[in-house]
């Protein structure tokens, strides 16, 4: 069988266990979530068991809600969200640079991620953050080709 449902943000996907007896089943759910870091997924079970897998299948569901909504003791999906506590939306992007700090050491790098409140450098060199960026040049050429 296996109901499906979205709730709140994550997916909960009932999977009942038939039991070796051959006449009860487990309910068993995996919930996942879907975000900016991709998929994640955990299996959750209860011993409490059932006579048929539909019925194990609803309360699997209803399981997986209660446990979204933190009404189960001892059992949470909190974790698996993760918060992107950025005041500013960051941008992917690639951009050779170069860079130097109030001590003179320069280096350049690759900018991978930028926004208005900073950036990410993959540097052979380590950089130190307030580490001023020469990336000044790369956004002027990129609004002149746009005007072209």
């Amino acid at each position: 069988m296996g109901k499906t449902l979205e709730y709140q943000g994550y997916t909960i996907q009932s999977a009942p266990d038939h039991l070796a007896d051959g006449e009860k089943w487990r309910l068993r759910i995996f919930i996942s979530v879907d975000d900016h870091q991709g998929v994640k997924a955990r299996e959750f079970s209860a011993d409490v068991v059932y006579a048929t897998e539909q019925e194990a299948d609803i309360h699997g569901v209803a399981f997986g809600q209660r446990l979204i909504d933190g009404k189960v003791e001892g059992q949470s999906v909190m974790d698996m969200k993760t918060v992107d506590r950025r005041a500013t939306p960051r941008l992917r992007v690639q951009f050779r640079t170069t860079f130097s700090s109030a001590t003179k050491r320069e280096g350049t790098g690759v900018m991978l991620d930028l926004s208005s409140g900073g950036c990410r450098i993959e540097s052979p060199v380590t950089v130190e953050p307030g580490v001023l960026i020469g990336a000044a040049h790369l956004c002027a050429r990129r609004r002149m080709a746009a005007h072209d």
